[in-house]
């Protein structure tokens, strides 16, 4: 996993947790 990877997963869990 890369760095940039988990960059993106961390802002879709965050986005789904704004919801």
């Amino acid at each position: 996993m890369t760095k940039q990877h988990f960059n993106i997963i961390t802002a879709i869990s965050t986005r789904k947790h704004l919801r």
